[in-house]
């Protein structure tokens, strides 16, 4: 059996305990961020659902105006008949249309309302909400999730020094306990 000495076991425990606090703090708020970007997409699909059921026309539910996803910071509403087959885009990417993944609108028949994330061209990454109605169709809300990925990043280096400061502390401790 190796001795280690006791100042060294007593850092590893620190280390490990400060290394374990990091990582779920870090976990917990990169879950509430992402789920952040979820909930207002959630709420305007369901209400341009509603809306759509309630008999108003997908243009006014849209708007009339199609934003670049991959620049604008504001959410979007795309309206799908009950094919997928795209009625009224709210965003282009770099002038085209953009589509869910394959097999997004058949899961949403079954599990509605519908949480992803998607990444239509490399570089875009959307969080999207898809609503289906089988009387009325898809509806989609979706973002550009460019400032909650920064968001994540700020996170990630913040944690990664809040670790680097806590290591040195337990080291600092298990040299005066010793």
């Amino acid at each position: 059996m190796i001795n280690i000495p006791k100042r060294i076991r007593l850092w590893l425990a620190l280390a490990l305990g400060s290394t374990l606090l990091v990582g779920v703090v870090y976990a917990a708020q990169h879950q509430q961020n992402r789920q952040n970007a979820d909930r207002p997409l959630l709420q305007l699909a369901g209400n341009g659902m509603d809306s759509l059921k309630g008999g108003q026309s997908t243009a006014s539910i849209v708007g009339e105006t199609q934003a670049e996803a991959a620049s604008s910071t504001e959410p979007f509403v795309s309206i799908y008949d009950t094919d997928g087959k795209l009625l009224v885009a709210g965003a282009k990417y770099q002038g085209n249309d953009i589509d869910p993944p394959a097999g997004t609108f058949e899961y949403a028949k079954k599990h509605s309302p519908h949480t992803f994330t998607w990444e239509p061209r490399r570089g875009l990454r959307l969080a999207a909400a898809l609503v289906y109605d089988r009387n009325v169709g898809y509806v989609l809300a979706a973002s550009n999730l460019h400032e909650t990925e920064l968001d994540q990043y700020r996170l990630l280096v913040l944690s990664a020094l809040s670790l680097a400061v806590l290591v040195a502390a337990s080291a600092a401790v298990a040299r005066v306990l010793r």
